[in-house]
């Protein structure tokens, strides 16, 4: 009797014990971490949450030259992740710049100098970063256009070129057109005209080729683009560096911005409020 009593006792213990592990088990295998591979996949979400800063921007000076290879158009491009924005400032090829203790022409520091030079000029004068140079013949910027397709652009006026006529209105700017617009020496809106129509053009076609360096032809892009340029400082560690800004980029935000400036026997003179705004726009020292 007493090995019977014992034996159902055991019996209840085992039964009670196995209805308490059950749903013990059951929390603990809810509370489990992932296997391996789930903790991988986690893993890589997380890495392609990356959030862009103010190291990621890149802040491009660029001389766009003419037939007999004479700067014609300057630009600063300023990409910026971290704000989502993208901002281009068209200058003369005339602008004052401080270089030497005095102001000088951009052109005449890039024909002494080299582009460097006049980038750190330039630099000096607005107070921004500017971290590489680039340098298109008016066929190599055709070129660079047509890669990247045509861009629509309204025309206020009709315009006659050497060669070529485009009409008012809503027209299709292909390479051809871009190099005759960026050429161009007598505009019906003079200077201003000339570097507002470009600057929309170009600033169009980098708003494109900065949103095909985020994908996975990011690398071959990239690398078609520093070969088309006539000269560069950039480098493939240009795009490595910033190159998970570029993949976790939103749509950017284009913005151009052709200054006021004052005609003086040396040049064009910038005004103080619009080299703040370049200031503002781009990269601040």
């Amino acid at each position: 009797m007493q090995h019977t009593a014992t034996r159902r006792f055991f019996g209840a213990f085992l039964l009670s014990t196995a209805a308490l592990a059950l749903p013990v088990a059951a929390v603990l295998f809810y509370l489990a971490p992932a296997p391996p591979a789930q903790t991988r996949r986690t893993e890589a979400r997380v890495e392609n949450l990356y959030r862009p800063d103010r190291g990621d921007s890149l802040s491009l000076f660029w001389v766009g030259l003419g037939e007999q290879d004479e700067a014609r158009s300057f630009g600063l491009l300023h990409a910026d992740p971290a704000r989502a924005a993208l901002t281009l400032t068209m200058l003369p090829p005339d602008s004052l710049a401080e270089s030497e203790g005095g102001l000088r022409p951009l052109q005449e520091i890039y024909a002494r100098d080299g582009a460097e030079a006049a980038a750190d000029a330039l630099s000096v004068t607005a107070g921004v970063h500017i971290h590489r140079t680039a340098l298109t013949r008016p066929e190599t910027l055709g070129r660079i256009a047509d890669a990247a397709g045509p861009v629509d652009l309204v025309l206020p006026v009709e315009l006659d070129l050497p060669g070529l006529h485009i009409d008012a209105g809503r027209q299709r700017i292909n390479g051809l057109r871009l190099q005759a617009i960026v050429s161009a020496k007598d505009l019906p809106g003079g200077e201003g005209q000339r570097l507002a129509l470009a600057g929309e053009v170009l600033l169009t076609l980098a708003g494109r080729y900065l949103e095909g360096f985020g994908s996975e032809q990011g690398e071959r892009l990239f690398t078609a683009l520093i070969n088309a340029l006539d000269q560069s400082s950039l480098s493939m560690a240009d795009y490595e560096y910033r190159r998970p800004a570029w993949e976790a980029q939103t749509e950017l935000s284009p913005t151009l911005y052709v200054p006021a400036w004052v005609d003086t026997p040396s040049g064009r003179l910038l005004s103080p409020h619009a080299l703040e705004e370049i200031s503002a726009a781009h990269y601040p020292r």
